[in-house]
């Protein structure tokens, strides 16, 4: 093998608790989608955004007499809770997120790059029965392409 980022084994078990846990957390009933467009037109909150919106419902909570009567000061909490406790969770979601991408192209790197050494020592070995089907089944993936022959195939 010329190449090996990561050893690591996951079995069917570890696959369903991990997917069990995620669906968990996707039946939490006030998740919402959006589309791209609909992102666009929303007002994004970053750093310095938490800090003035955490301001201004202080304000809020000690003038109440400045707001109109329609002003919803309650629903206004509940959305800066809410804000509040999902953000941890999406930083820790996004974490993951970056391992698991990482992980599967390293691993989804090794294996392709194994997968062409076999490739390269099936079209360089003769006289085997039957591998001439499967080297032309492999070599479909490249009809047009050349496919670089390993040093060590080639000695």
């Amino acid at each position: 093998m010329s190449q090996n980022l990561i050893t690591a084994e996951f079995t069917l078990e570890d696959q369903q608790a991990a997917l069990e846990a995620i669906r968990q957390l996707q039946s939490l009933s006030f998740l919402i989608g959006l589309s791209n467009t609909d992102k666009r037109k929303l007002s994004k909150m970053g750093d310095k955004s938490r800090t003035f919106v955490d301001r201004a419902l202080s304000v809020a909570r000690q003038n109440p007499d400045i707001l109109p009567s329609r002003f919803d000061l309650e629903e206004f909490e509940r959305d800066v809770a809410l804000y509040n406790a999902l953000y941890p969770i999406n930083t820790a979601l996004s974490k993951l997120s970056e391992l698991v991408d990482g992980t599967l192209m390293a691993v989804g790197s090794d294996a392709y790059t194994t997968a062409l050494d076999v490739y390269a020592y099936a079209k360089i070995t003769k006289g085997v029965t039957g591998l001439e089907d499967l080297r032309a089944a492999l070599g479909d993936r490249f009809r047009g392409k050349s496919v670089q022959i390993p040093a060590e195939a080639e000695a």
